[in-house]
């Protein structure tokens, strides 16, 4: 066909018949008999007598071994869309990988779960906290904690392509880096409290440069002179302020610690008893985790609320260093970065955290408390089910937490419907029904009064 475009594979096939051609000139006739025909194509395009063969058998028009299909690409979804949006785009998409997001198979067991462990002492948290705010002589809620700084700031974070590798990456932050100590309720920090040191180290990671001998220098000198009135301490459980008064024994300890630690508490042995067996008895009478920190705040009239595991929400403090720092990294260097210009303006950044911002702040976490309250009833009702249930169906009146319920013959609502809100595995008669006031006295007894 006249003004067709040959791909390069029929150039090939052109020009592989060209050179046959070339060389029957030369040879001034067939180099094979014309009667020999699939031999003659074979030899001329190179390709087996086989094939050629196959190709004339085939009922069809001979097509290509391999055919590939192109498909046209599809237009961007975004071609349309303002420069600033398109940005925004790209960033939320950044952001979902950066969270390990995966598009993949739904699985029924990805459903949010944690360890029952840090469940249970979450509840505990909670119990111990609502024990302290409804009781007649609560304690003030003092927040405690470490951050860092460093000397030039922390911004150092940007949406990058992976695919950009001539650009080295940085060993550590810039400048030197400080280590913050501090404490505050909700009339702001606690005076004089304050601590702040430089360090070498410039990973992010801060925890390998505190250890327990400042902090309970920091606490014994700083902290406890300046507390006004007897508190509750909350804290996280980091291990320099989680060292025990007296250590009980694990599967890290030889034989002979573990003998030594029976005997000095007058605990029955035999000699010929393996580690695992006196590990064994160890654990049988393990006796309750002492913690120096504990101890010395308690000698001096206050008490400490540990944080449950991954539950950094309750400590109000974390918010105030967001603040504290956002201030740091936006205005540092404006005088220099010399130690004292960091420290002034550390100082600055402090004072922009009023006691206004600390009630604040304080408020909009013990709003997470109250939202977790729920958890606590569920754990209450679970321990506590089998006392209460019986003495509603075979005693019209009961007493629970110093108030009377009168039940009286009345019914609008099941105990099933009450119960399943807690979502609670319960054997109570289905068919069985008292008041809506009666139940919502029930819940409130157990919501703030509890008993475990």
């Amino acid at each position: 066909m006249p003004g067709k475009r040959l791909n390069s594979q029929a150039r090939e096939i052109v020009a592989k018949l060209l050179n046959y051609f070339m060389a029957e000139k030369e040879n001034l006739g067939p180099l094979i008999s014309v009667n020999a025909v699939q031999q003659r194509v074979a030899d001329a395009l190179g390709i087996s007598l086989r094939t050629v063969c196959s190709i004339k058998t085939s009922p069809k028009i001979p097509e290509a071994s391999t055919n590939i299909k192109y498909k046209p690409r599809l237009k961007s979804k975004t071609d349309d869309l303002p420069e600033g949006h398109k940005v925004e785009v790209r960033n939320v998409i950044y952001n979902i990988y950066a969270e390990s997001f995966k598009y993949k198979q739904d699985d029924n067991r990805s459903a949010l779960m944690e360890k029952t462990n840090i469940a249970l002492l979450r509840c505990e948290f909670l119990r111990k906290y609502m024990v302290n705010r409804n009781s007649n002589t609560s304690r003030q809620l003092v927040f405690l904690d470490e951050t860092w700084i460093f000397a030039k700031g922390n911004q150092t974070k940007s949406w990058q392509d992976e695919s950009k590798k001539s650009v080295r990456k940085p060993e550590g932050y810039e400048g030197k880096r400080f280590i913050v100590l501090h404490a505050g309720s909700n009339k702001g920090f606690v005076d004089n409290a304050g601590l702040i040191y430089s360090t070498k180290s410039k990973l992010a990671d801060y925890h390998g440069d505190m250890n327990a001998d400042i902090f309970m220098k920091w606490l014994e000198e700083k902290l406890i002179p300046n507390l006004k009135e007897p508190s509750l301490i909350i804290m996280d459980n980091a291990s320099y302020h989680s060292i025990q008064v007296e250590r009980q024994p694990t599967t890290s300890w030889n034989k002979p610690q573990i003998i030594e630690w029976l005997e000095k508490s007058n605990i029955t042995y035999t000699k010929d008893m393996f580690k695992t067996q006196l590990l064994n008895i160890a654990k049988q009478n393990q006796k309750p985790t002492r913690y120096k920190v504990d101890e010395c705040l308690q000698r001096n009239g206050h008490e400490v609320l540990r944080l449950p595991p991954y539950n950094c929400q309750f400590n109000a403090i974390e918010m105030i260093w967001a603040n504290a720092k956002n201030f740091y990294n936006a205005h540092i260097g404006e005088d220099g970065y010399g130690d004292d210009k960091v420290l002034a303006m550390w100082e600055k950044s402090l004072q922009k955290c009023t006691p206004e911002v600390w009630l604040g702040v304080v408020k909009h976490t013990e709003k997470k408390f109250t939202f977790n309250k729920m958890e606590l009833v569920r754990v209450l009702l679970g321990k506590q089910l089998h006392n209460y249930i019986g003495a509603f169906f075979e005693d019209p009146i009961i007493s629970l937490n110093t108030q009377t319920i009168f039940l009286p013959s009345s019914c609008d609502l099941t105990p099933c419907d009450f119960f399943s809100g807690f979502n609670l595995k319960y054997s109570i008669p289905v068919d069985s029904k008292l008041p809506l006031a009666t139940w919502k006295t029930f819940s409130n007894a157990l919501y703030q009064k509890p008993q475990i």
